[in-house]
């Protein structure tokens, strides 16, 4: 089991993702590396509300389909729980992207395409700098 602090228990996580059956996988994923993922949704505001209810410790936002949405939705999530670590996950790298969103709030991205998922996985990286890119 993956832990932020010793004797805390599992780092938690929300996902945001409009394609269900890889966010479905993903949270599989991550649940048997020791990830407790709180919530998955499809939609931006019932994620934004999820995430002031169970106060997830990071949040995995999937920007394929809505970029620019997705850069406001960062940005909202970011003023409304700035607790929350912040991953974006995309098609691509577009480095104008990226940029918007680190100046939005997020922590960490990773290129749906070319990363390899096991780096979401490195807790080293994430407990020490709070940040992942992949």
């Amino acid at each position: 089991m993956l832990t932020d602090r010793p004797g805390v228990g599992p780092i938690s996580l929300a996902l945001l993702s409009a394609e269900t059956l890889f966010a479905d996988c993903l949270a599989r994923m991550l649940g048997s590396a020791g990830f407790a993922v709180t919530s998955i949704h499809n939609e931006p505001h019932g994620f934004l509300s999820a995430l002031a209810v169970d106060r997830p410790q990071a949040a995995i936002i999937d920007l394929t389909q809505a970029q620019d949405e997705g850069t406001t939705i960062v940005e909202e999530a970011h003023q409304l729980h700035h607790d929350v670590r912040l991953l974006v996950l995309f098609s691509g790298l577009d480095s104008d992207l990226m940029d918007r969103c680190f100046r939005a709030g997020a922590a960490g991205y990773l290129d749906k395409t070319t990363a390899r998922l096991d780096a979401l996985l490195d807790a080293g990286s994430f407990h020490e700098t709070g940040k992942i890119a992949g």
